[in-house]
């Protein structure tokens, strides 16, 4: 004999497409009680939501007026929190602004400063190597002149 049936052997039998449950039933009246029982309590089930749903219509016309008052209550509710946070960001915008300190004013006449960055400028372009390269350039000075100087002690020796 077959084990009892499953839940979901069940629910097939209850939607009508299984057969197989209608053959095990023959064998097995628990499993055929326990169908029944559950028949049972979906027509109840049925019947209990048909009674809750047949309402007239002063019940419905009244649930709708609940329904659109809620609706309004989270609009209006939903609009004063959208205008606090609104009202907040401004004030904080002008307190930033109010409290920040005024840049100085840039002074047309600071000829000093101009005429030191034109002469920068001017010896920088006047040199033959840009001025990072500087400290190199007088490492290879050094270089040169210490060769010189050997080489003027040491006539008959070769060099580069």
């Amino acid at each position: 004999m077959k084990p009892h049936l499953s839940e979901q052997e069940m629910a097939e039998w209850l939607l009508g497409s299984s057969t197989e449950a209608e053959r095990h039933f023959r064998d097995c009246p628990d499993c055929y009680a326990e169908a029944e029982a559950l028949r049972a309590r979906i027509r109840l089930g049925r019947q209990w939501v048909n009674t809750k749903a047949d309402r007239t219509e002063v019940f419905w016309a009244r649930q709708r007026r609940l329904i659109q008052e809620r609706i309004a209550h989270r609009q209006s509710v939903c609009f004063l929190r959208r205008a606090v946070l609104a009202a907040a960001a401004v004030l904080l915008c002008a307190a930033l602004l109010l409290t920040r300190s005024p840049q100085p004013p840039v002074l047309a006449g600071d000829d000093a400063a101009d005429n030191a960055l034109l002469q920068q400028v001017e010896s920088d372009v006047a040199r033959d190597y840009p001025s990072a390269l500087a400290p190199a350039v007088l490492l290879r000075q050094e270089r040169s002149a210490a060769l010189a100087a050997w080489a003027a002690q040491n006539p008959n020796r070769n060099h580069r």
